[in-house]
Parts: C-alpha cells; structure tokens; sequence
C-alpha cells in the first residue's frame, strides 16, 4: 500500500472497515425515492443540503422508476409464522430485499453520495466501497475522523447503524507492533472530542481492555 519507513508512529497508515447492521432491510425508503429523483425531499449531511437541493442520480436506472416508485411507495406486507403456527403480518416501510439485484443497484446509489460528501471534506484518506462495506485508508487520526463522521451521517440521513463488532483498524505490521499500535489508537480517540462515537466503539477493545481487534496488514 505505502512505504511505512518515514511514518511517525503516532500517526501511521492505516485502513479502516466499516459495515452497518442490517443495511437493506433499514435504509429510508424516502431517501433512495429522492436519489432517484434528483431531488432532495429533506435536508440532508448535516443540513449541507436542503430541501429540493439536487442531488447526484444514476439516470441509467429512470427506466426503473415505476418499479422503485410501486416498490419503496408503498409499505409492503411481511409474513411470518410463530412456535405456535400463528401467522403474523407486519407492515415494512424500510430497506428492501437482500439479494434482490435491484435491491442491491438502489442500496449502493443511495449510499454512495452520502459516503462521498463526507469523503470530500476528509481529502487526506482514501475511500472505497458499495453499499455498506467501506474502507477508508489514511493516517490514523484522518481515518478514525472519517469514519466517526460517515458513522453519524449515514445513521441520520439514511438510518444505517454501523456495526460495532465489525470496525476494524488494520495497521501495518512491519512498522508498529501491537502494543505501538493500540497506544496510537488510544491517543488518536483521546485527542479529538469529535471521536466520541469511535471512543465508544473502542475498536474492540473489551473493558477490561485485555486484547485489541486491531488487526496488522502483511
């Protein structure tokens, strides 16, 4: 990825991943009718953009718009049955199917503008992803303030949770060992107010603070 030997290692190179929870079956609904639309129905990143803004849409997918507009228009039904074979029927006016190939097109072209207004005002780090699988590489501070801040918007703005067990920092093995990596860690989060959201998350360090899924890259 890069060459580590001139690296303060107070601020090594790293990546970042991230995933949400659940992210078909939550995304807003209203949300991927606006990015389809062009058109913002609300405000959106932290009232950057307001209502009836234009917002950036895959004009490949106009020819679907009735589909997207009779599928995520309207609540659909959801069907289960209990232990006691007692059918349940819930309404559902979130996300879409899983595995679905138009589910998946309209869940990435939804969060992608998201993820790339945050990444514009974080030039230092590197980003790539689709739908909820991101990875941000940059140094360690950079890195950790872009991912508390795709964190917050895609919760707000699209009701994605990101997924705490699945934040991983990958750190460069060759240049930091473990406990050089867990220190820079700790220090990053402890400097920067803004970090709570990343603080909380610990990186998976448990509270009795025992070990570290930090990973090392090779």
């Amino acid at each position: 990825m890069a060459d580590h030997v001139n690296c303060d290692v107070s601020k090594p190179l790293v990546a970042i991943q991230l995933d949400a929870t659940n992210a078909f079956f939550s995304i807003l609904r209203q949300t991927q009718l606006d990015i389809l639309s062009g058109k913002a129905s609300r405000s959106y990143d932290g009232g950057r953009m307001q209502a009836r803004d234009e917002l950036p849409t895959p004009h490949a997918l106009d020819k679907c718009w009735g589909y997207f507009e009779s599928m995520q228009g309207n609540a659909s039904i959801m069907r289960f049955n209990n232990n006691q074979v007692h059918t349940h029927h819930l309404p559902c006016s979130k996300g879409g199917q899983q595995g679905d190939s138009l589910e998946i097109i309209l869940c990435a072209v939804t969060v992608h503008p998201s993820i790339g207004r945050v990444c514009e005002r974080h030039r230092g780090c590197k980003a790539v992803g689709i739908c909820d699988d991101i990875f941000i590489v940059g140094f360690l501070s950079d890195a950790l303030s872009c991912a508390a801040e795709i964190k917050q918007i895609l919760k707000v703005d699209l009701h994605m949770v990101l997924n705490d067990s699945k934040f991983n920092p990958y750190f460069p093995d060759h240049f930091l060992n473990f406990e050089e990596a867990r220190t820079a860690f700790e220090c990053a989060v402890t400097a920067d107010l803004l970090l709570g959201d990343i603080a909380d998350i610990e990186a998976g360090v448990p509270a009795d603070g025992s070990s570290c899924r930090g990973s090392c890259w090779h």
